[in-house]
């Protein structure tokens, strides 16, 4: 496949702009010209181990989950910095790179979904929820669209107006390209963002015939963290160990509040967060928090508030 059209399959997957406002994200080292993938290698971090194995596997593509680009980069030097060595490597290699970060832990069946699957619950649902993150979708909306049809300019002019509310609405999934002379954009939305799409559609007949909304049997919910409220409550005991079988750990650092007993069944919800996690988690409601880090003063001023534990 062309990098784009790998590109445009992982955009699909978790929209860029659900990515927070600090992050960075998405293609971030492209070479130049018609670039084709073949095998794509994925990891945590890109560290220079890693590149070494993707050269050996004569891989295209690495994604990962961290971006190995952060802060602006003013020079390059692959004799000082490791980091330098890392991009001047790739773009030697004609090797591309892709970070997706936080836009893998706000969407459905992304990063936290997977880490609160460990649990059996009666529910499980996003710790923020904003117009940010589109808060939910229950329908999914497709629009092919040719090139002939947007050569006409009010089919233009209409098509880009709903692109651009999309947009706005943090909800547009993918336009992606299906054959040199035809497009089709994507998206799942809720019922005020439908109405919307009708309206903006209502205008072109070419458009709004191409139109397809189909009803989505699970409401998908979008947003950072989730809250798990389990079936049965258990011990904090028996939570450490579903997380260490789930990760497939021998240990875990786990912080405990005052008077708390491990072995009590007093853990009603768990909530979660990948990462650096406090950010989101301050002010949550719940018996248990699991994130990946926590600073020293934030865990003791968190168990000592409520008592609750961390992991």
């Amino acid at each position: 496949m062309e990098l784009k059209d790998v590109v445009s399959v992982l955009d699909s997957y978790a929209p860029l702009h659900f990515a927070e406002k600090w992050d960075n994200v998405g293609l971030l080292l492209g070479p130049s010209g018609r670039s084709i993938v073949e095998r794509v290698l994925l990891t945590n971090d890109l560290t220079e181990d890693v590149l070494d194995e993707t050269i050996q596997k004569k891989a295209d593509l690495i994604v990962s989950y961290h971006p190995p680009i952060f802060s602006a980069v003013k020079r390059l030097d692959a004799n000082i910095s490791w980091k330098d060595r890392l991009i001047v490597r790739c773009l030697e290699g004609r090797i591309a790179v892709y970070s997706p970060h936080t836009c893998w832990d706000v969407v459905p069946g992304g990063v936290n979904d997977w880490l609160s699957s460990a649990f059996n619950c009666s529910e499980i649902r996003p710790i923020l929820k904003s117009s940010s993150h589109a808060g939910c979708a229950n329908h999914n909306v497709t629009l092919e669209i040719t090139s002939e049809v947007l050569s006409d300019t009010v089919n233009r002019l209409v098509f880009d107006e709903l692109v651009s509310f999309l947009e706005s609405f943090h909800c547009v999934s993918n336009v992606a390209a299906i054959s040199e002379k035809s497009s089709c954009l994507r998206t799942n939305c809720n019922e005020k963002v439908l109405s919307e799409i009708t309206r903006i559609l209502s205008r072109s007949d070419d458009l709004s015939s191409r139109l397809c909304v189909v009803k989505l049997e699970k409401v998908l919910m979008f947003g950072p963290g989730r809250v798990c409220a389990l079936k049965e409550p258990h011990s904090l005991e028996k939570v450490v160990e579903i997380i260490k079988h789930h990760l497939k750990l021998d240990r875990l650092r786990l912080a405990i509040g005052r008077g708390r007993d491990i072995k009590a069944p007093c853990v009603k919800n768990v909530a979660v967060c990948a990462g650096s996690g406090i950010s989101i988690l301050r002010g949550c409601v719940a018996d248990i928090y699991l994130t990946g880090e926590m600073s020293h003063h934030d865990v003791i001023d968190s168990v000592s508030k409520i008592g609750r534990a961390h992991v």
